[in-house]
């Protein structure tokens, strides 16, 4: 499983991936602090190769 991370900060558009469900929690939660960031969604994603 991949757990994707975007938000918005400064209104730029930002995402990130983690294989840890733990790990974009904890990101989730820095992102929080700070002022800047602004809707922050986590998301459960499927790997999928082609």
């Amino acid at each position: 499983m991949i757990y994707v991370v975007s938000w918005f900060e400064n209104t730029v558009p930002q995402s990130v991936f983690f294989h840890s469900l733990g790990h974009a929690k904890f990101f989730v939660q820095r992102l929080q602090r700070n002022e800047n960031c602004r809707k922050i969604f986590l998301e459960e994603a499927v790997a999928q190769a082609a």
